[in-house]
Order: structure tokens, then sequence, then C-alpha cells
């Protein structure tokens, strides 16, 4: 997984909370323990299959709120259409 992918990760989850959902809702959605959620804010590397499946629910249940996190970021990385391609291609191997 490359350094931009893990830091966009972080700061995703690091801005979640601005939107109104907390790490701790997001990590029974995610079936992981919430210290595993903070550990990823902080700086923990998740592995690929943990990062697109973090991705694909937040695409899927969340998509509104990625957007404004995206738009908030000022990221021109990658917008929520890219980062679903991303997990079409990695679901496709």
């Amino acid at each position: 997984m490359e350094n931009k992918e893990t830091q966009l990760l972080r700061d995703i989850l690091s801005c979640i909370p601005i939107t109104g959902i907390t790490l701790t809702d997001l990590s029974k959605e995610f079936h992981i323990g919430a210290s595993t959620i903070y550990n990823y804010k902080n700086g923990l590397i998740p592995s690929s299959e943990r990062y697109y499946n973090i991705m694909s629910c937040l695409l899927n249940n969340h998509r509104k709120e990625l957007s404004k996190i995206l738009r908030f970021l000022n990221t021109d990385v990658l917008t929520a259409d890219e980062i679903e391609e991303q997990i079409h291609l990695y679901l496709s191997r």
C-alpha cells in the first residue's frame, strides 16, 4: 500500500467526527475494534485488504460525508469516484 493511501485514510479518519459520525460508530460498522480505528488514525498501516474494506464501507454507506471530507481536505489526489475505481480494481483481482 502506498504512502499517499495511508495518509488519505489517516486524514479521512481524523475528519470523520466533523461530519457527526464517531470513530466508535465506524468501528462497529467495519466490524473491527475501536482501538484499531484509532490506531489507523494515529499512523498504524492497515493491510491492503483492510484499507479497501474501510474505503468501500465509507463509499457505500457514507458517500456524502466522504465527499465533504475530500473537499475539506482540498485533495487533488483522489475523489470519491477515483477511490471507488481503485476498490473495484482491487476486488477484481
